[in-house]
């Protein structure tokens, strides 16, 4: 450019020093005027193929920008990216074939519209707030990025990224904006689908560890709960050896018992009723030898046999009696236990106090023994060690069950020390009792203190 200004600079020179000379020979003749002339006229000519030649050189240029411009704008027409040029209002002032595709409308349609008109209105401050940044940038270089929601076809929302950068003019003033559109829907759906995916990915773990917490509660619940049953068991166990081995030595002393009673019985038999029946033997001897006609036998020899054998009958049903009510089996359990009270009394020193109530009358026979035979044996208890003056006995019942209290108003003793000893009859005779008890499905229960008498209570229920 500078040269082709010179060449021009050059020429106007030459024709204004030729003009001159011609002015200053009108009308002259001289050799000096015609060689400068010459002179002139060579300079011109050499010019005039330096301004052919700029000028072919100017030619070249402008076919070279022409086709260059047609690339450019085959480019920009044809590219696969939407590309849009904005004036300076934000209008629309040219988008090529993929912009209008992109935002499925006609290229003739976009120019003269605002870029805006086509934002999605909440979209619309980030856009405004890059396009001011990206003009009042002044650097062509300075380029900005965005994601908007564009209306497109039937104003159908889709995402597009946007790439956008200020155009200048010669003076490098801010002219236009230039942007380049990239249709991003379906990476935003599949970004969608996939923060849904992770989302509930996220949803389900946090359920699925929610279930595995609550699984892991129960299964430390029930591994807890097992613990204190294996505890349990394992505790019952023991009560059960213990139990077994309590009965175990029940059973090894109710055969102690059972043998020493048959020893007691043969012992009675022999010495009690022996002894009488020897007498007895030996009186009737005696009157069989001194009985004549001299001497008869008189009245009173044979009332006193008389006494002697109702005294043996009488043992011997006591006897019979102690082993064996045949007035419970007959005539039921209160009468049977007035009959035994009676018999204990005549023979003792003991005032004994019996008080019953709601008893029925027909009571199954094992239930009715096994009342009868725990109050023989607390009263038996009563009268060898208790020391007591009075024995209160009160039987009271429906048609559930009998409750029977035995108390007395002895020396007591210690019932928890003695349930520690081993071997003794007391505790024998006592575990009998709660063995009778537990047999007959019902409870035995021993109140005692020392110096404050003993109450035996046994609940057995009927059915």
């Amino acid at each position: 450019m500078i040269k082709k200004d010179s060449s021009k600079k050059a020429f106007a020179r030459l024709r204004q020093r030729a003009e001159t000379i011609l002015k200053e020979t009108e009308g002259k003749g001289t050799d000096t005027t015609d060689h400068d002339l010459l002179d002139v006229l060579q300079e011109l000519e050499v010019h005039q193929v330096e301004l052919d030649l700029q000028n072919e050189a100017l030619r070249r240029t402008a076919r070279n920008l022409e086709t260059a411009r047609d690339e450019y704008s085959a480019f920009y027409e044809f590219a696969p990216v939407g590309f849009v040029t904005l004036d300076k209002t934000g209008t629309i002032e040219k988008a090529n074939a993929a912009a209008a595709d992109l935002l499925q409308r006609p290229g003739r349609f976009l120019v003269g519209q605002t870029f805006s008109s086509r934002v999605y209105p909440e979209d619309l401050p980030a856009y405004f707030a890059k396009i001011k940044k990206s003009s009042e940038s002044g650097a062509k270089a300075a380029r900005e990025s965005l994601d908007l929601r564009l209306f497109g076809k039937d104003d159908r929302i889709r995402h597009f990224h946007l790439d956008l950068g200020a155009g200048l003019d010669n003076q490098g003033r801010f002219s236009c904006w230039q942007f380049a559109i990239v249709d991003i829907t379906e990476l935003k759906q599949t970004q969608e689908t996939l923060q849904k995916s992770h989302d509930d990915l996220e949803w389900r773990v946090k359920e699925r560890t929610a279930e595995l917490s609550k699984t892991n509660e129960e299964l430390r619940r029930e591994i807890e709960k097992r613990k204190n049953f294996e505890a349990d068991l394992k505790l019952k166990s023991k009560k059960i050896i213990k139990e077994q081995e309590r009965r175990k030595h029940l059973s090894k002393k109710l055969v102690e018992l059972l043998e020493r009673e048959r020893q007691d019985i043969a012992m009675s038999l022999h010495d009690e009723l022996g002894q009488k029946l020897t007498k007895l033997n030996m009186e009737l001897g005696f009157l069989a030898q001194n009985s004549s006609e001299q001497t008869p036998v008189t009245v009173k020899d044979i009332e006193k046999l008389q006494i002697n054998v109702t005294e043996t009958m009488d043992y011997v049903s006591g006897l019979a009696g102690s082993l064996k009510s045949h007035i419970l089996e007959n005539l039921g359990l209160v009468p049977a236990v007035k009959n035994m009270l009676n018999n204990i009394s005549k023979k003792s020193n003991f005032k004994i106090h019996l008080d019953t109530k709601g008893i029925p009358l027909q009571v199954p026979q094992e239930k009715a023994l096994t009342v009868y035979r725990i109050v023989q044996e607390s009263v038996t208890n009563c009268i060898r060690y208790a020391r007591a003056n009075n024995i209160y006995i009160h039987l009271n019942g429906n048609e559930h069950f009998i409750l029977s209290a035995i108390e007395d108003d002895g020396m007591g003793f210690d019932y928890q020390n003695m349930r520690t000893e081993k071997n003794g009859r007391e505790r024998l005779g006592i575990m009998i009792m709660n063995e009778r008890a537990v047999q007959a499905g019902g409870t035995f229960h021993i109140e005692s203190r020392v110096g404050k008498g003993t109450v035996v209570t046994a609940e057995i229920p009927i059915q």
